[in-house]
């Protein structure tokens, strides 16, 4: 288990590594669309497209999509603080709030 921390919210070393790669995990539809969605948020914001946000609305209601949005972007402006900064993030800080928000902010 890379992050001991993950175990105690419910997250296995398995769940972690299937994130790297959605398309080709087990993981549910609901959970795909939203590693989808952070991935084009972040990498590519314009490729975020109404289909893609229509497919969200199946799985998750309007506030959770903008919650999921919100969270996406504050990670990625700590992200590029800690980088320009030249700090480290602790990865039990992050693995606890991701587990977290996994668990309380976007139920099933």
């Amino acid at each position: 288990m890379r992050f001991a921390e993950a175990r105690q919210h419910g997250l296995t070393e398995e769940t972690i590594a299937q994130a790297k790669a959605p398309e080709r995990s087990s993981l549910g539809e609901r959970e795909k669309l939203a590693l989808l969605f952070a991935e084009l948020y972040i990498t590519s914001p314009g490729s975020v497209t109404q289909e893609l946000i229509d497919a969200l609305k199946e799985h998750f209601t309007d506030g959770q999509i903008v919650e999921m949005q919100f969270f996406v972007g504050t990670y990625q402006i700590l992200h590029k603080f800690n980088a320009a900064m030249d700090l480290e993030s602790t990865d039990e800080i992050v693995v606890s709030t991701l587990a977290d928000a996994y668990n309380a902010h976007i139920p099933a």
